[in-house]
């Protein structure tokens, strides 16, 4: 077993007698790199999934580019999740979810707060942006549920039920958890002074 959850796997995936190393990550610096960065970990997630299983996939699938692949996520997300699910399967690890109902609905929800987001800044009226804007900020939190489900899995897979491996807050996590905080900061503010709840001194 690699010791190394961040090392590259050197076999192939089709090799079960080999373990297949995943990114490793407790559920709790997850739930709240995703949540505070509004998604936007999901990249990092996506990136260092596909990172590891690069080697494997190669011979199978010729070139692997993980960037791509974690930038565009959503057109991955389905062949990402089938990869974990089969392997589980293999392992005999009890799983809960279904590989292509998890990636649809992550994909779907994915796409549906963007646009949510998008259209609350073509509104003219307000109130309706704000709805609009609040609604899609939930939608994309949503999509954290079938990210939770599928790490779960990850960590059992790799030995590491709890995520111990990469719980802990790296200097680069704590920068990004503070830039994004002042994002939320303001976001809250405009949300507040567009409901009304805070009147601005007339200058």
């Amino acid at each position: 077993m690699q010791t190394d959850p961040y090392a590259p796997p050197t076999s192939q995936l089709e090799d079960k007698n080999t373990e297949v190393a995943f990114f490793a990550v407790s559920i709790t610096k997850l739930s709240t790199m995703y949540l505070v960065t509004m998604g936007s970990y999901i990249i990092v997630w996506f990136y260092y999934n596909w990172a590891m299983l690069k080697t494997r996939l190669v011979q199978k699938y010729g070139s692997v580019w993980p960037v791509p692949r974690a930038i565009f996520c959503i057109f991955f997300t389905h062949s990402l999740f089938r990869i974990i699910h089969a392997r589980a399967e293999e392992k005999q690890v009890n799983v809960s979810w279904n590989s292509g109902s998890q990636a649809t609905f992550f994909v779907v929800l994915t796409i549906l707060g963007n646009v949510m987001s998008n259209a609350s800044d073509q509104v003219s009226d307000n109130v309706q942006g704000l709805m609009l804007a609040i609604l899609g900020i939930v939608i994309v939190l949503v999509t954290l549920i079938p990210i939770l489900a599928v790490q779960r899995t990850v960590n059992t897979l790799n030995d590491d039920p709890t995520g111990a491996k990469n719980a802990r807050f790296s200097a680069a996590n704590i920068l990004w958890l503070l830039f994004f905080g002042l994002v939320w900061a303001f976001m809250l503010f405009g949300i507040a002074l567009l409901a009304g709840l805070i009147d601005l001194p007339e200058v």
